[in-house]
């Protein structure tokens, strides 16, 4: 029995000691300098779930994976997908529960096809960007859906 006892002991401490087991935080307990999340009077970066109106996870003091953040009536508000605490997707909702906008970056600037909806469900507007500018066709819609202009735009500027 002595056998099985030290090493079933020591993978408990390492399993309690990994850095994949992390605490859970409220938002209002962080600070953020240089670009890093802390807990509030730490110097260290911060590796934990964050719960609350605004829910994700940080790690090494930068938001990592789907952050959520809620209306008032629980309904999701946005998704924005972090990597290295770089946005990657991003979702933006009515307090319906239907899809307000969505859209991607690169290298944290807005980029390939954007389209945001009016509160019926039908298309609002299309865009597409290019690291960060517009670039391509930028079409808005009516609340019936048919098409109220259209723009084309090359590097941020409007060519027609």
């Amino acid at each position: 029995m002595k056998h099985t006892a030290m090493p079933l002991t020591v993978l408990f401490i390492v399993l309690l000691s990994s850095p994949s087991w992390c605490e859970t935080v409220s938002w209002s307990d962080l600070v953020k300098r240089n670009d890093l999340y802390f807990e509030k009077f730490t110097d260290v970066p911060l590796t934990a779930e964050v719960s609350g109106q605004f829910n994700g996870q940080i790690k090494n003091g930068k938001k990592e994976g789907f952050w959520r953040e809620y209306h008032d009536n629980g309904q999701l508000y946005e998704k924005i997908y972090f990597k290295d605490g770089i946005r990657q997707t991003y979702e933006k909702y009515y307090k319906s529960g239907l899809l307000d906008g969505k859209g991607n970056f690169k290298h944290d600037n807005l980029d390939g096809l954007w389209t945001w909806y009016h509160e019926n469900g039908n298309l609002h507007l299309r865009v597409t960007y290019t690291n960060g500018s517009k670039h391509g066709l930028e079409e808005w819609f009516n609340t019936d859906g048919s098409l109220q202009f259209r723009y084309r735009f090359k590097d941020g500027v409007k060519v027609e």
